[in-house]
């Protein structure tokens, strides 16, 4: 999660206090400041020195790995924004350490303490009413669409990128007549974010995820 917390913030001294809950699983809190003064930019991050209240006590916190070290990397910087046919080269982040929603916990995630060795391929009533309808993922796709925007990229290479990037595979003819009706122009955000709709729709995607 990304928030924009700089109005919160006052010169001289400051009190950083966070209220987190945790859904199953064993707890763990992770968190990076960034202020940007110019072309100096000062980051704050969660460590050993930080303290959680247990009661009504203040304790050190436990610090499993200094944040970039461990299995979980630095998940907290943004991605950069990579053009077409660019291979990510960052490391996977664990769900455990995305934010829970109503649309996650509807597509069957878990909480960490469970174990699923399968998952059923059939979507549920509840299932196909947040695909379709749901705010949350009309949400991602509307902010998906304007990331991936491409100003240089015709619509062929731009569809089979997609394809690639989401489904591991290339449109069949027929996807590609029909695509190619929706998406005239890689830099409308609203024909990518119905192109978006489409492939997110798939049954291979839900699959692949």
């Amino acid at each position: 999660m990304y928030h924009e917390v700089s109005t919160f913030f006052q010169t001289g001294k400051n009190l950083i206090e966070v209220d987190a809950e945790m859904f199953g699983g064993g707890a763990g809190f992770i968190a990076q400041f960034i202020f940007e003064t110019g072309k100096q930019a000062i980051m704050i991050e969660t460590n050993k020195d930080w303290e959680f209240l247990l009661d009504k006590d203040w304790i050190a916190a436990t610090e499993v790995h200094p944040y970039g070290s461990g299995p979980w990397q630095r998940p907290l910087e943004k991605a950069q924004q990579t053009p077409p046919g660019t291979n990510h080269n960052d490391p996977s982040i664990r769900a455990s350490l995305v934010k829970n929603d109503f649309l996650m916990r509807s597509l069957g995630r878990p909480h960490r303490d469970q174990v699923v060795t399968s998952r059923p391929a059939e979507l549920t009533t509840l299932q196909a009413i947040d695909l379709a309808n749901g705010n949350i993922l009309s949400q991602y796709l509307q902010q998906g669409a304007k990331r991936i925007t491409r100003d240089e990229t015709d619509t062929k290479d731009f569809i089979d990128w997609l394809f690639q990037y989401t489904l591991a595979r290339l449109p069949t003819n027929g996807e590609k007549q029909v695509l190619a009706s929706i998406v005239q122009n890689p830099q409308n955000p609203k024909q990518v974010e119905d192109l978006l709709w489409l492939v997110f729709m798939q049954p291979d995607f839900q699959i692949i995820r």
